[in-house]
């Protein structure tokens, strides 16, 4: 199989037109969401569809929407879906998810959303699209989380830690609040870089946990985040 392909223990995905390629926040974002009780799951700026083929090995009834504005994303996306053969479970849309409009909502709404929200944009137009907040705004986001969910569904996200309080603030006018989060180091002792945050509806208090990539021992991996990984990522299989 050619290069472009990247490779997880149960599928493979081309990796080579997408605008934003296949990275840790997604793979890690898809690997910690609790989607026990989805049924319908909308993957916001599916690319090449890494989060949804994820999506779907952990709950394989679970039907899988992807959605992505860009037309290459799309095409790889759709190219993967039907490479792995999960066209039973996963759709895969061209649209802008500010105006799509569709009759279902949505369970869980899971997205590795744009975060660049100041500083120049990279020279890639594609990349600029996929990643900075000029195309989808924090607010359109949650407008568009909040018409296409449900009252009880929940939401899953990753962001900078920079963005926190925005995206809370934000969520809550939309009365979504924190259910869990989680703060992601890349090691014990270093900086806050990436934040997980699963929201809902209902009110309750939330937990809080903490997740170092690497353990303090050169570059191997801790224990907690092959555990997320153990049956995902090819370097952890036995």
């Amino acid at each position: 199989m050619e290069d472009s392909f990247f490779h997880f223990q149960h599928f493979s995905l081309r990796n080579r037109d997408a605008a934003f390629k296949i990275n840790t926040d997604g793979v890690l974002l898809a690997a910690w969401a609790d989607l026990a009780k989805a049924n319908t799951i909308l993957d916001i700026g599916t690319g090449t569809g890494v989060i949804a083929h994820i999506c779907h090995y952990r709950y394989p009834k679970a039907l899988i929407t992807g959605i992505d504005i860009d037309a290459d994303s799309y095409e790889e996306a759709l190219f993967n879906i039907n490479h792995n053969k999960f066209t039973d479970n996963i759709e895969v849309i061209q649209a802008d998810v500010r105006s799509w409009n569709t009759a279902r909502s949505f369970d869980h709404i899971i997205t590795n959303p744009p975060y660049f929200k100041n500083g120049t944009l990279p020279d890639n137009p594609k990349l600029s699209l996929a990643k900075h907040t000029g195309s989808l705004s924090s607010h359109d986001l949650w407008d568009s989380i909040n018409r296409l969910a449900h009252q009880k569904s929940k939401v899953s996200i990753v962001l900078l830690i920079e963005a926190k309080e925005e995206y809370i603030g934000i969520a809550n006018s939309f009365n979504f609040q924190p259910k869990r989060i989680c703060y992601v180091k890349n090691r014990s002792h270093g900086k806050l870089r990436r934040i997980l945050i699963e929201f809902n509806r209902d009110n309750s208090s939330y937990t809080e946990e903490e997740l170092s990539i690497h353990s303090d021992v050169e570059e191997y991996y801790s224990d907690a985040f092959k555990e997320l990984h153990h049956d995902l990522n090819m370097i952890f299989k036995k």
